[in-house]
């Protein structure tokens, strides 16, 4: 929950887009060359922790969140027929959802920090990537079986994490489940035998959700940590950090 938010300069408007996520937009004129700008954000939010008893699993699922997109290819054959296997012979679409997250966490291996985005195909593919690429292929497994799934991008509290790119922003994702509505799932963090049921239909209060959705129209399809937009023969360098801290 959002309890206060200064922005500084101010912006010159606020845009909201199809999911709800709020932009400001900042203008910055007669910036000299060598000059550098700043733009500072400071949020106090409430983050609490979630968990669901799935031991009940019923009621219907909404008919949203289940198309393909960019990255998340619930369409491919290879990705249908997957999810078709892992979900054959489970009660309801809890146990669904449990096989799918299970084979993400059991067989993709996490690799370093990658700028660019891979995909749901090429990460059940080749069974590697990032925060990015486990909350893509659970994606588009869920939305593959019929559960309604979002992509979720925010930065987690690690004490020690600093500011560093890969450390603090993150990726996971929610699914929508008879009788519980948009629960939460991290693959990511949930790939450890050991944490695997800490991260299913349950989150811990140090992941701060920033937007919601995949490839969102208002960043040209990017994420929210970093896009820019090209200005003729301008050259630009752009640096981005993020502090986190707890409030008293």
């Amino acid at each position: 929950v959002l309890l206060h938010e200064d922005v500084e300069p101010a912006p010159a408007a606020r845009i909201e887009d199809e999911y709800g996520n709020q932009y400001a937009h900042i203008q910055f004129a007669d910036v000299a060359a060598g000059e550098s700008v700043q733009a500072v954000v400071t949020s106090t939010v409430r983050v609490t922790e979630v968990a669901h008893d799935l031991s009940l699993c019923v009621g219907e699922v909404p008919s949203t969140a289940l198309d393909p997109e960019v990255h998340v290819e619930s369409d491919d054959p290879n990705i249908q027929e997957l999810a078709r296997q892992l979900s054959a012979g489970s009660a309801d679409l809890c146990q669904a959802l449990r096989a799918l997250y299970d084979y993400v966490g059991d067989h993709i291996t996490y690799t370093s920090y990658e700028a660019g985005d891979r995909g749901a195909a090429w990460a059940l593919e080749q069974l590697s990537g990032d925060c990015t690429e486990f909350a893509d292929a659970l994606l588009a497994l869920s939305r593959a079986a019929g559960i309604p799934a979002r992509f979720l991008e925010g930065v987690t509290y690690r004490e020690g994490a600093g500011s560093q790119l890969g450390e603090t922003k993150h990726d996971w994702l929610e699914a929508y489940l008879p009788g519980h509505g948009w629960v939460p799932l991290d693959p990511t963090w949930g790939r450890f035998a050991h944490k695997r049921g800490a991260y299913f239909a349950r989150m811990s209060p140090d992941h701060i959700i920033v937007t919601t959705g995949r490839n969102l129209s208002t960043l040209g399809g990017y994420h929210y940590f970093y896009y820019t937009w090209p200005s003729g023969d301008v050259n630009r360098s752009h640096q981005e950090s993020w502090e986190l801290s707890l409030a008293g």
